[in-house]
């Protein structure tokens, strides 16, 4: 009998986690650098409402249609930049769940000159900044992190848990 319980509790705690990953949201956010690593593409946000004002990182939602993260990745970049980059030439480095499970967000980070030509296209503005500059805007607190982070290229990989 304890056995049964325990396997039935065990089937629904599987379930509970099973329906929860099938419910979050998957997003990527991609940090672009030129090879000299002293510049950065960066975006101001308009939405969602707790992020507008503040620069973060290019990215968006993971499409159904998108092969994998780095292709999702490559296209988000593209929408917003006008920049092609190949997803092969996106390095994952970190990703960040949020409690409850809500929304995982899988951050890469390149280091191209082509993203020196990055441009506005859609309705928030991009920036392309000096590394030293971008202490100077607003920024979502995350950024003073995944920044350095990013630019470390022995920094492998991390996961935060975001409250």
């Amino acid at each position: 009998m304890l056995v049964n319980s325990i396997s039935q509790e065990i089937k629904h705690r599987v379930k509970l986690e099973t329906d929860n990953y099938l419910k979050m949201k998957e997003y990527v956010l991609g940090f672009a650098f030129n090879e000299a690593k002293n510049n950065i593409v960066l975006i101001e946000k308009t939405k969602p409402e707790w992020q507008a004002g503040s620069l973060n990182g290019v990215g968006g939602k993971v499409e159904e249609y998108d092969e994998d993260f780095h292709s999702a990745m490559s296209r988000e970049f593209l929408e917003e930049t006008g920049v092609f980059i190949n997803p092969s030439e996106w390095d994952y480095f970190a990703s960040m769940t949020f409690e409850g499970g809500s929304a995982v967000v899988y951050c890469f980070r390149v280091f191209s000159d082509k993203v020196l030509q990055a441009q506005t296209i859609e309705e928030e503005q991009i920036k392309v900044l000096h590394i030293d500059e971008v202490c100077t805007y607003k920024t979502l607190k995350n950024l003073n992190v995944l920044i350095p982070a990013a630019l470390d290229e022995d920094f492998v990989f991390c996961n935060f848990n975001i409250k």
